[in-house]
């Protein structure tokens, strides 16, 4: 790593006094917490999660484990108890490893839990949520900072490429090993890696995928902001929104805003699981459809929503008989 970068690393960490670092051995892991034991003054725990999938993934925390010894870091292994899915097993680990790894952190009273995210993971996120049909949201890709569960998750390596972080492990001898879940034809993630040769002689970078993951960050930053400027005015004490109000803005104001409020009475009464963009597409065309003074019922995500004459759109769970049934309408 450049000493340009070393110092850009270390501002983003110097606010942080101690901090959990995820490590499985790879070399994205390895180099993020080899940066991290070289800064002064920051206190630094690893965990590796064994997620019960590989035998060989016993031997990779043991050599995590050995490391981690040598440079005398304490380091936790964190065990996924819960049977696999048949389906979706990349997303149920993500879930699992998460709820671990924020646990952890704050067990350990750790002021934030960093992963070694990369540049060529957020090409790789944009290119499968366009493949996925995500909106401007989705394609904002990652982001260098959120908030989880109540735990800051902080992705310092996020603008690096991967090539970069397996020339630093190799510069400094460092035993890293590569899953071999990465080269999985039977996950989506695989094989777009798989086709990068095509895609990058087409222009379809890495690098211009991660650039094009920042410019939808801030058109997002910008649409969100408006969002909360209309909701100020539309939102009413009771949490219905004006429709009315709301029908001279533009559609992707109104579509997040309709989102916004969706998720929000969603969480509120328990509701699992992302409502589609498409559906609530769909939603907000047959709003847009009705004439002034129509009323309009429809169920979405477990919820009923109502439009009332007077152009209140208002939002309640749907009784448990009636969910999972289509859409309807009514006049």
């Amino acid at each position: 790593m450049s000493p340009g970068f070393r110092a850009e690393f270390a501002a983003r960490l110097a606010p942080f006094r101690k901090v959990l670092v995820a490590i499985s051995g790879g070399p994205d892991s390895l180099a993020l917490l080899d940066l991290c034991r070289k800064l002064p003054n920051l206190v630094v725990i690893a965990a590796t999660v064994d997620h019960g999938l590989r035998p060989e993934a016993q031997r990779e925390i043991a050599t995590v484990a050995e490391l981690c010894k040598a440079w005398d870091i304490p380091h936790r292994v964190l065990k996924i108890v819960t049977k696999p899915p048949a389906r979706g097993l990349q997303e149920w680990a993500r879930q699992e490893r998460y709820a671990l790894l924020i646990s952890t952190a704050k067990l350990e009273a750790c002021d934030a839990l960093l992963v070694a995210h990369h540049s060529d993971d957020q090409a790789e996120t944009v290119l499968h949520r366009l493949a996925s049909g995500s909106g401007p949201a989705g394609l904002s890709g990652i982001s260098m900072q959120t908030q989880r569960d109540g735990c800051l998750v902080l992705r310092p390596l996020l603008d690096v490429p991967k090539s970069a972080l397996i020339a630093h492990c190799e510069a400094e001898r460092l035993p890293f090993v590569d899953d071999p879940t990465n080269s999985n034809q039977g996950f989506m993630r695989a094989r777009l890696r798989r086709a990068k040769p095509v895609l990058e002689r087409e222009g379809l970078t890495a690098q211009r995928l991660a650039t094009l993951g920042k410019r939808m960050a801030r058109v997002n930053e910008a649409l969100d902001a408006r969002v909360a400027e209309v909701a100020l005015a539309a939102l009413q004490p009771d949490g219905a929104l004006d429709w009315k109000l709301l029908s001279s803005e533009p559609v992707e104001i109104r579509l997040r805003l309709l989102r916004q409020q969706i998720d929000l009475v969603r969480l509120r009464h328990g509701l699992e699981g992302p409502v589609s963009l498409e559906r609530l597409e769909a939603l907000l065309e047959a709003l847009d459809a009705l004439r002034s003074g129509q009323r309009i019922s429809r169920s979405i995500g477990g919820l009923s929503l109502r439009l009332e004459t007077s152009g209140l759109l208002r939002l309640a769970p749907e009784s448990p008989r009636k969910r999972g049934r289509k859409t309807s309408a009514s006049r």
